[in-house]
């Protein structure tokens, strides 16, 4: 036994009392250099950098593989998103949409919101972020401090710009946006909606605007739908729905639709808000994603007044902008700016009524039928990428509320184009190049 104790002493010696390795046997070690220190060029679209260490330098992107998986980018020939800068050795960049630029420093977080546990995680836009952050925690208590700042725009609401190195909205993931400011992501890396990213008309959607010429005309009994890309429905009654916005030629504002016309001292259906979400590299909808702006369902309802059941129309959609080198649109997954569809009642003493339908309230359908029910009138259809806004049909005392607009997107990419599935676009669309710096 004591010789034993003696063999484990004169071990612990020998390691503890080791001579350090000299830096030649570091270098021996050391991995070979891949490529020469502090060096970088952009040729034929194709990027190189090396670092001072001698080695390529390396991305990690949580979410850049073919199914939001991690993957490492090796800037060894690297292929430059938007092509080489014309006089400098970098990949060309640009600058996002409505001055939301630019991009943060690299080390902005990377925001992986994955679980809402079946309810809505909100954002409130009218937050006060002059602390220059905002903190999103989603159900399963991870927590992300993002850099927040406000721009202001001349001809419609302030935006919120959340910052973020890569963002993930995970497929358990609502993530629902609510207040007067609209919303922008601006992602370093790349953008992966394989959840749902919500604006709709379900509450006050992010940049709605109250004073905008698109609202329905104010009504006693049934009211018109929302504007926005094109005029809303009328009601039964003949009440007119709002005006439309204008088209969808470039320049105009991030800003949500219109509410269908006031009822007594009710608000008509709620329009859909106004969403931003721009990459310097890739944005994904996943199958199964949802990025919606979609107008709110007409509501019908008891006068307080007088008691007589009354039908409001649909409110319009809202707006998107996307902005990045590539824009990939999955089987499944939709931007949805549907209008949502007017209510239907019978003019009565507590009368038979129905509410409408959201523009998203089935993301497989391209249609938004109008309210139904025994002995009211018809409510106007919510409109569609292949419909215009339904007018309220009736002969009083049935009445009915007239759809809501279709809502517009504005989504730039490098070559202009995107060929998604053709029922990805539930809404009204222009495309365009991204201009490079």
């Amino acid at each position: 036994m004591p010789r034993a104790v003696v063999v484990a002493v004169l071990l612990l010696a020998s390691c503890q009392f080791k001579e350090p390795a000299d830096q030649a046997d570091a270098a021996v070690d050391a991995p070979p250099p891949e490529c020469e220190a502090n060096t970088q060029v952009c040729v034929a679209d194709r990027f190189t950098a090396c670092g001072p260490d001698g080695r390529f330098v390396r991305h990690e992107v949580p979410n850049g593989g073919p199914a939001g998986e991690p993957i490492t980018l090796v800037m060894d020939e690297y292929d430059c998103p938007l092509g080489c800068h014309a006089t400098e050795p970098r990949c060309a960049a640009f600058d996002p949409l409505y001055d939301t630029g630019p991009f943060a420093a690299d080390d902005a977080p990377d925001v992986a919101l994955l679980d809402s546990n079946g309810s809505r995680l909100v954002v409130v836009t009218d937050t006060d972020v002059s602390s220059g952050e905002l903190t999103l925690t989603d159900a399963s208590g991870a927590a992300f401090r993002l850099p927040a700042r406000v721009v202001a725009q001349p001809d419609g609401p302030e935006i919120l710009v959340l910052h973020a190195r890569s963002l993930t909205i995970g497929a358990d993931m609502h993530l629902y946006a609510t207040g007067r400011r609209a919303l922008a992501f601006v992602v370093n890396l790349d953008v992966w909606v394989a959840g749902k990213l919500d604006a709709s008309g379900w509450n006050v959607g992010a940049g709605f605007h109250p004073t905008q010429a698109c609202q329905g005309a104010a009504a006693n009994v049934a009211s018109g739908g929302g504007g926005n890309v094109t005029v809303g429905g009328g009601s039964s009654l003949g009440t007119n729905g709002g005006p439309a916005l204008g088209s969808l030629d470039p320049p105009w504002p991030l800003q949500g639709g219109c509410t269908s016309g006031q009822l007594e001292s009710r608000g008509g259906g709620l329009p859909g808000g106004a969403l931003l979400l721009a990459s310097a590299t890739k944005v994904t909808i996943a199958e199964g994603g949802l990025v919606t702006v979609a107008g709110g369902p007409g509501r019908a309802f008891v006068s307080p007044i007088d008691g007589t059941s009354k039908a409001g129309g649909g409110g319009s959609g809202g707006a998107i902008a996307i902005d990045a080198p590539v824009v990939s649109i999955a089987i499944g997954a939709r931007l949805n700016g549907q209008g949502g569809s007017g209510a239907a009642a019978v003019h009565a003493v507590d009368g038979a009524r129905q509410d409408g339908l959201a523009g998203d309230h089935d993301v497989a359908s391209t249609t938004v039928p109008g309210a139904r029910c025994t002995g009211c009138g018809t409510g106007g259809d919510g409109a569609s990428r292949t419909t215009s806004p339904g007018r309220g049909s009736g002969v009083a005392p049935a009445i009915a509320g007239g759809g809501g607009a279709l809502g517009r997107a504005r989504i730039r990419t490098r070559t202009g184009t995107l060929l998604p599935p053709l029922e990805a676009l539930q809404i009204a669309h222009r495309l365009e190049p991204l201009l490079t710096r």
